[in-house]
């Protein structure tokens, strides 16, 4: 077993779009992460306008829980400076955003701001992630965005994985995208 402090902090998010209180699935995959020598976080987001979140509201909820993972796995013998974020299906198109964005979501979220450190993971690992927002629909997208491309242009191009900027003075984490060969939902040409 790692000493204190050298253990990996991991942060789980759910798919959905789901109402809070859905990360429960995630728990059997925690606790085999957790037996394997890690500190583990599941964490509930406003994943839509229907459960409060949008823009920027979901990628700060994101940012903050791996803010609030930072802070408190360093008491439970995690090391603050390797946080991963995994996120499951819809979970990845927020968890890619927050971890490949050069801005720091969690200063969005005016009750986050009493946890310390840095809103984006040291890694990301997306599982079945739906990424592109033709993989998640254009009416959702509006509705999330408050408004359609044309009507919402900044907050969409802050928001596409595929054409994001760059961490812009920040290492860009280690990422690795895990996908079924028969995934029907998020095939891996998406």
């Amino acid at each position: 077993m790692p000493d204190a402090g050298d253990v990996p902090i991991v942060v789980m998010i759910p798919g959905g779009p789901l109402p809070p209180g859905n990360r429960t699935y995630l728990w059997p995959l925690a606790r085999w992460v957790a037996a394997r020598g890690a500190v583990v976080f599941t964490a509930d987001y406003r994943s839509s306008p229907a459960y409060g979140g949008g823009f920027p509201t979901t990628f700060g909820d994101v940012a903050c829980a791996i803010r609030f993972a930072r802070e408190r796995g360093a008491a439970l013998g995690g090391d603050a400076s390797r946080v991963t974020l995994v996120a499951h299906s819809y979970g990845a198109f927020p968890g890619a955003v927050v971890a490949l964005s050069a801005h720091d979501f969690a200063t969005d979220e005016p009750s986050c701001l009493a946890h310390v450190g840095v809103g984006r993971p040291d890694g990301f690992v997306g599982v079945a992630g739906l990424y592109t927002f033709d993989a998640i629909g254009s009416g959702f997208l509006a509705n999330f965005f408050g408004g359609d491309r044309s009507a919402a242009t900044s907050r969409w191009l802050a928001s596409d994985a595929t054409f994001l900027p760059g961490l812009a003075g920040h290492p860009t984490p280690a990422i690795a995208l895990l996908t079924g060969t028969e995934d029907s939902v998020s095939p891996r040409s998406r």
